[in-house]
């Protein structure tokens, strides 16, 4: 179902209203679980004396899901085995798709959401889109007199992802330049829309000022730290039904989507080269995706809506990211008290800085990191607390409602200033 509901009214009416969209929101990572944590936050702010009314008066739309993101794209076994679609068939879809479009009873029903959605912003007074959407409602919303944030939420720019996806699933259709181009051009749209564009850190910045160097330099920038709400599961410790894991050596598990961005092979690699060096350690895998691949050193627990009480009893969490935004996982793993390796890319350098009981690898350096993580964990069974600290000090999902309910204050305050000097 579509949620437009509100937070909560608090002891005091909203102060501003804010209006939040994303296209679906649920447990997991990516956009969709950001703002399902950033609701969750909000929701335990109403009554806070100095920002409840500003939580109070954020609304939230977009299609609500019951299970865990799984974003992890289609997999066949072997391309081979996923030829590409004949000609004729690509043409009876597509007509079948005109057709669709082309319906009068589906024009309306398409005309009547549009009109609604349409209605909801213009009753906000801040709109903030959370992930890649097209750019539309974002320029109708400035055009409106709203004041537009956007915050993307992707390892790369949208036109790099879905050429990597394109191109891991067999597509007939890979992304070639021109496609490349329009693409990354509909993202600059919402980029130039927006009146603020928010980033979790300085380094999850890279890759968008890469490719939107220019539009950046002309908007308002801030930085918001993300926050997960507590993961809450049941004991799994030692050798119930529930144990996955042998407490006789150290267990090593990469989580989420085996794609190159997430660094599935680097993983599999240096698990492999460990393994055959003689390291007494267990390596696991828990996810999918379309670079899923059988290893005689890694056993794959493959995917699993509820992962906190696999990652609750693994030793050390791997995050090899080839490029990277500032992931939720491993905010999840240190409130449960992990060690973690994470690759020196992205957000993740700052999640280094900020999660102590972590090591930092470059990408191509991961078995010497992954290495020194597990002589750590040896060396000492608390190995991974100091993260846990560091979580409830800082990267909660109140924490991060607190964050974001400060910056609307702020936002809202600026634009009442600038209604004040036009009049």
């Amino acid at each position: 179902m579509t949620d437009e509901r509100e937070i909560g009214s608090g002891p005091h009416p909203p102060a501003v209203r804010t209006l939040v969209i994303c296209p679906t929101i649920c447990p997991g990572g990516g956009p969709p679980g950001y703002t399902y944590n950033l609701r969750a936050g909000l929701a335990e702010l109403v009554d806070d004396p100095e920002l409840g009314a500003t939580a109070g008066g954020v609304r939230f739309l977009g299609i609500e899901l019951g299970t865990r993101n799984r974003a992890t794209g289609a997999a066949p076994a072997d391309l081979r085995e996923a030829p590409n679609r004949p000609a004729s068939a690509r043409l009876a879809a597509g007509t079948r798709a005109a057709a669709r479009r082309l319906s009068p009873r589906a024009a309306w029903r398409r005309a009547r959401k549009t009109l609604k959605r349409w209605r909801t912003i213009a009753g906000a007074d801040i709109v903030v889109f959370q992930g890649y959407q097209p750019a539309a409602e974002a320029r109708w919303a400035r055009r409106a007199g709203k004041t537009v944030i956007y915050m993307p939420h992707s390892p790369s720019i949208f036109a790099d992802e879905v050429r990597m996806m394109r191109a891991l699933t067999g597509s007939d259709q890979p992304v070639g330049d021109s496609e490349h181009r329009a693409l990354q051009n509909k993202e600059r749209a919402l980029f130039a829309a927006a009146d603020v564009v928010v980033f979790p850190t300085a380094h999850a910045v890279e890759p968008y000022k890469d490719a939107f160097g220019e539009v950046l330099a002309s908007r308002r920038v801030a930085y918001v730290l993300s926050g997960v709400e507590p993961p809450a599961i049941a004991d799994t410790t030692g050798a119930g039904p529930d144990a996955l894991f042998s407490e006789a050596t150290t267990n090593v598990l990469f989580v989420g989507r085996y794609v190159p961005h997430k660094g599935y092979d680097l993983f599999l690699d240096a698990a492999e080269r460990l393994t055959g060096e003689g390291v007494d350690a267990a390596f696991w895998t828990l996810g999918d995706g379309p670079l899923k691949r059988p290893s005689r050193s890694v056993t794959d627990l493959g995917w699993r809506d509820a992962p906190h009480a696999v990652i609750a009893q693994a030793d050390i969490i791997v995050v090899a990211n080839r490029t990277a935004y500032f992931d939720l996982l491993p905010l999840e793993a240190a409130a449960l008290g992990r060690g973690l390796v994470l690759t020196r890319v992205g957000g993740n350098i700052d999640q280094l800085e900020l999660l102590p009981d972590s090591v930092g690898s470059e990408p191509d350096a991961l078995a010497e990191a992954v290495r020194a993580a597990i002589a750590l964990r040896r060396a000492s069974a608390a190995w991974g607390q100091q993260n846990a600290e560091a979580f409830h000090r800082e990267f909660t999902h109140v924490h991060m409602a607190r964050r974001w309910a400060s910056l609307i204050a702020d936002v809202a305050s600026s634009r009442r200033d600038r209604r004040s000097r036009r009049r």
